[in-house]
C-alpha cells in the first residue's frame, strides 16, 4: 500500500520509478494519507510514501525509525525539480517589480539568517508556533542547510536546463495540457545576486 496525496503528477512519477525498476504499479494500492505523519502512516495504513527528507527523514532519524530513502533523480534523472517554489503572475511581474525584488530580497535574507544561525531560526518559529518539536524543527533546520543554495552561484538560481528534462517528462506523461515555453516560465532576473551571477 501506498500512501500519498493523490495528484496526478505524484501518481505519474510513483508509475516511472516502479517502472524502471521492473515493478508492476498495477499492483500498489493507493491511499491518501490520513495519518499526521510518515511514521504514522507506515504503522497504520501503509508500507510505502513519498516524503521531503528534511522533514520526515530527519524525522525518522531522531526517532531511530529505519527508513529506505530513495531521492527520486537517483532512479530517473529527468525527476529533478526544484522545491519549493515562489510564483506569482505575469500582471504582478510587469506592474509591480519593486514589490518583487523586495519580497524576494526579504525572503533570501530570511534563508541566509536560518543558515547563519540555525538556532535563531528555530527561536522564532517556535515563538510563532510554539507547538512545534524543538529538536525537529533544529535538525531539519541543519539538514536543510546544506540544501539552500547547493551548488548554485546564488540562492534561488535555477538552470533552464533542469526544467526543460522537467517539462519533457512531464509532456511525456500527458501531465500538460499543451507544451510549454520552459524557458518563459520561469525567471530569476528579480532574485538578489542574479545581477552578478
Amino acid at each position: 500500500t501506498y500512501s500519498g496525496w493523490g495528484t496526478e503528477l505524484e501518481l505519474a512519477i510513483l508509475r516511472t520509478l516502479m517502472e524502471k525498476q521492473g515493478a508492476d504499479y498495477s499492483q500498489v494500492r493507493i491511499i491518501n494519507q490520513s495519518a499526521g505523519n510518515y511514521i504514522a502512516s507506515m504503522e497504520l495504513e501503509a508500507d510505502f510514501a513519498w516524503i521531503y527528507y528534511g522533514w520526515d527523514g530527519v524525522n525518522c532519524d531522531l526517532q531511530d525509525y529505519p527508513i529506505d530513502f530513495i531521492p527520486l533523480q537517483s532512479i530517473e534523472p529527468d525527476l529533478d525539480f526544484y522545491s519549493p517554489l515562489i510564483i506569482t503572475n505575469e500582471k504582478t511581474l510587469a506592474e509591480r517589480p519593486d514589490l518583487i525584488r523586495r519580497f524576494l530580497k526579504a525572503t533570501q535574507r530570511g534563508y541566509l539568517d536560518a543558515m547563519e544561525d540555525p538556532q535563531g531560526a528555530v527561536d522564532s518559529l517556535l515563538n510563532a508556533a510554539p507547538g512545534l518539536d524543538p529538536e525537529l524543527l533544529l535538525a531539519s533546520q541543519l539538514y536543510l542547510n546544506d540544501h539552500y543554495v547547493d551548488d548554485a552561484a546564488y540562492w534561488g538560481a535555477m538552470s533552464g536546463q533542469t526544467w526543460i528534462r522537467f517539462a519533457g517528462w512531464m509532456d511525456q506523461h500527458q501531465l500538460l495540457d499543451r507544451p510549454i515555453d520552459v524557458l518563459k516560465a520561469f525567471d530569476t532576473s528579480f532574485l538578489p545576486g542574479a545581477e552578478d551571477g
